[in-house]
């Protein structure tokens, strides 16, 4: 039993040592603020957040979509990104329906390395 263990510490060992100098791909884009908090939000109102994207590449980059959670927020984006560009993603919600916290997530899939990039919004929806 005590060769077992010793077998599985080493193996843990030699695991964390082979992966500790992998590098993880590097997205080509930063996002100022992914997380936007409305506060408190009247049911039945509509609230819009923007979200500041930048191209920190030298390449252009293509947005293939940017996607909610549901159909209550609609997004608004331009198709690309070119080099050391800024743009703002806008994301109109409409709180018909809701009451309570909310939190909506986005997703924005581009042409870059990390291909996915996730933001949210989120509310209290009072009456």
């Amino acid at each position: 039993m005590k060769i077992f263990f010793q077998t599985i510490l080493i193996l843990n060992v030699s695991f964390i040592h082979f992966f500790e100098n992998v590098k993880l791909p590097k997205g080509a884009i930063e996002i100022k603020n992914n997380s936007v908090k409305i506060g408190d939000l009247k049911q039945g109102k509509i609230a819009t957040v923007n979200f500041e994207i930048k191209n920190i590449t030298k390449n252009t980059i293509q947005i293939y979509s940017v996607t909610s959670t549901c159909g209550c927020t609609i997004v608004e984006y331009p198709k690309q990104i070119t080099a050391n560009q800024k743009i703002t993603i806008k994301a109109t919600f409409n709180s018909t329906g809701f009451i309570g916290p909310v939190k909506k997530e986005l997703v924005l899939i581009t042409n870059d390395a990390l291909k996915y990039y996730k933001m949210e919004l989120s509310a209290r929806v009072i009456k």
